[in-house]
């Protein structure tokens, strides 16, 4: 039998804390990482998660890409369920643990998080960012949100090299990689076409046709939602977005071909 006592004690020689106040961070850290996930479902990401939770998921393969914390990850793995399979792609390393705990944490046993960036080739290439973890980070300089900050070098890969290595079909994705979207996609081209998945995507103003064109080529067609109604991608300049200040807002993308 295992003494409690002894183990403290020499939980806290090792780790120099008290089960305690070990005990005290993990409430702490779990509450921190519950309220980032609904104050994102009722607020900053209210529309997308509400539409997320509508769609019938449940046992599917799902694709996180850009998983940053983890928020969406955390919501894809709740509609999924323990049959279903939530694959999260993160570049930045640092996020690694901050995911890991939240899988942890919540019990999330269907999410097989991969820390690569998915691109249109393979490789390694240059990821900018303000800071490590921020949520702007892209391959893009030219992104809206691109603040100068620091550069790492991350590796990429794409969808189509690692398809077979996938739980197929794929139904679902969700991407925000800040104006990196067009090289996820042509490194996808296969994948699309064969398992036809609904795409949740970030887009920036600009880009806005050409993604719209690029995804149609493919027989999808594209939508957004702005307050309680849907509308088609080409209304995408009429309609204002969340903030002040702010041009780009998440895109639907169904297969219709």
């Amino acid at each position: 039998m295992i003494d409690t006592n002894d183990s403290v004690n020499s939980y806290s020689m090792n780790c120099g804390i008290t089960l305690e106040a070990f005990m005290f961070q993990s409430f702490w850290s779990h509450l921190k990482h519950r309220h980032r996930f609904w104050r994102y479902a009722v607020r900053t990401e209210r529309e997308s998660i509400a539409y997320i939770r509508s769609l019938d998921l449940k046992g599917t393969t799902v694709l996180d890409i850009g998983a940053n914390r983890g928020v969406f990850t955390y919501w894809l793995s709740q509609c999924v369920g323990s049959s279903g399979n939530v694959v999260a792609f993160e570049a930045q390393p640092e996020l690694k643990d901050t995911i890991q705990e939240v899988e942890r944490m919540f019990k999330l046993t269907n999410v097989d998080l991969r820390m690569t960036a998915l691109s249109d080739a393979c490789g390694t290439t240059t990821f900018n960012r303000a800071y490590a973890g921020h949520g702007g980070g892209s391959i893009e300089t030219g992104s809206s949100e691109h603040v100068e900050g620091e550069t790492i070098e991350v590796e990429t890969t794409t969808l189509d090299t690692i398809k077979d290595s996938l739980p197929r079909p794929i139904q679902f994705i969700k991407c925000d990689v800040e104006g990196h979207e067009d090289s996820v996609f042509k490194g996808a081209t296969q994948l699309l076409s064969e398992d036809k998945p609904v795409i949740l995507v970030e887009i920036h103003e600009c880009t806005v046709p050409s993604i719209a064109d690029q995804l149609h080529q493919l027989g999808y067609s594209g939508s957004f939602i702005a307050g309680s109604q849907q509308f088609p991608i080409s209304d995408f300049n009429s309609q204002p977005y969340r903030k002040d200040g702010e041009v780009h807002r998440n895109y639907i993308f169904d297969f219709t071909a």
